[in-house]
């Protein structure tokens, strides 16, 4: 396994609409920490699901998802606790980051993984800890888009 990782020799990641505004977004197979996320884009905003592990791929991703829509990202959910998915959540600024409330205690306590002892070495960036800001312990229903008193995507 390699020492370093070389971010300009892996590939270029993909944003696929997968179904009506509803997108994945693939990232290049070569590393560990390198992860899929995905995107549902509502007429007045659009959800992440997942953030990425380093500073310069949560911004490609953020990117991607201007590429699609206009409209804000307002809301991020973190499927899980490992900074291959929440590194980058502080970069959705104007975003309500969203997960169970053992994801927040365990973003915590895990803390921004700087120099992991079993994996590829790779350099996150500028990225700081930034622990969730809405939980929930039982699950909620996040509303990504409303059309006329139809719910047209959501998450349970």
């Amino acid at each position: 396994m390699s020492t370093s990782l070389q971010e300009s020799s892996l590939g270029s990641p993909v944003l696929t609409e997968v179904s009506d505004g509803v997108f994945a977004y693939v990232q290049p197979d070569g590393s560990w920490w390198i992860n899929n996320t995905g995107l549902l884009v509502g007429p007045h905003g659009a959800v992440g699901i997942d953030a990425c592990a380093t500073d310069a791929r949560t911004r490609a991703y953020l990117d991607s998802i201007r590429s699609v829509t206009a409209a804000p990202a307002r809301t991020l959910v973190n499927t899980h606790h490992q900074g291959d998915h929440t590194h980058g959540s502080p970069l959705f600024r104007d975003a309500t980051i969203v997960a169970h409330e053992q994801t927040r205690a365990a973003v915590i306590e895990a803390g921004i993984w700087r120099d992991p002892p079993f994996w590829t070495h790779f350099d996150p960036g500028d990225v700081e800890l930034e622990p969730l800001s809405l939980t929930d312990r039982e699950g909620a229903t996040l509303w990504a888009a409303y059309n006329g008193g139809r719910p047209l995507t959501g998450l349970a």
